[in-house]
């Protein structure tokens, strides 16, 4: 089977041969990987850049080549990390529409780091792997850095800071919470963190900042999400009784 690959750096995008920046060549492996698990000869790599914190797929001109010969040649599309670019379009609805798309695409579509196809996972799990991807790359920005003013934060601004972090953090730990009870449900109660840590990271969900789960990092999210269950059970009768 034939493949088209497709993959996108911070940065100039590579021209001929190999890349050389670390990120260039870690998406060259992922790709190789999924051509070699999948039993695919290569025929191109298409190379982009992340240029904003809203990238549609479709409105790329050098995706929209990849899918075109992809298409052409009836070969499957390789594009490496393909939730995350989808997670940076930000915008949930945008997003889904282009899941959608990607689906509808008359082509094999791979997840080059997940080494999966999207039209053969439930519509289930792509939801979820979305919705972790939207909620890991929220805020992140992409393009030049921009001037860092030379003053201090204000004690206001640390607090509403704070605020911010905490309430991400609290989303992300009710997230998770759900997606550790589905696994519970599915091998038993009985299962350890480090079990659950592997499995969420095979399945290809991330922490909130974006990396691999840890026993650790399982444990505080459980412990996160039941003092936020026990708040919530404390506030119900005092906003009853106002």
């Amino acid at each position: 089977m034939k493949a088209v690959g497709y993959g996108a750096i911070r940065g100039p995008a590579p021209v001929g041969g190999l890349p050389e920046s670390r990120a260039a060549m870690e998406i060259v492996g992922g790709i190789a990987r999924t051509l070699s698990a999948k039993k695919m000869n290569m025929l191109e790599r298409h190379w982009d850049r992340y240029t904003s914190a809203e990238v549609n797929l479709f409105l790329r001109p050098p995706f929209r080549n990849a899918v075109a010969q992809a298409i052409e040649k009836d070969a499957a599309l390789v594009v490496y990390d393909l939730f995350k670019m989808l997670g940076l379009i930000a915008d949930q609805d945008k997003a889904m529409a282009c899941l959608r798309d990607l689906c509808a695409l008359p082509i094999k579509v791979y997840d080059g780091k997940l080494i999966q196809c999207l039209q053969d996972m439930s519509e289930d799990r792509r939801t979820g792997l979305l919705i972790n991807a939207l909620a890991s790359k929220r805020g992140r920005k992409f393009g030049k850095p921009q001037a860092i003013p030379d003053r201090n934060p204000t004690q206001r601004a640390l607090q509403a800071a704070e605020r911010v972090r905490q309430r991400h953090s609290d989303d992300s730990a009710r997230r998770t919470e759900s997606l550790i009870d589905a696994i519970l449900f599915e091998v038993g109660r009985d299962v350890g963190n480090a079990e659950i840590a592997k499995r969420l990271n095979d399945q290809g969900y991330k922490t909130a900042r974006g990396g691999m789960w840890k026993a650790i990092s399982v444990q505080r999210v459980r412990e996160r999400a039941r003092r936020l269950a026990v708040a919530t059970i404390t506030e119900t009768p005092q906003a009853a009784s106002g």
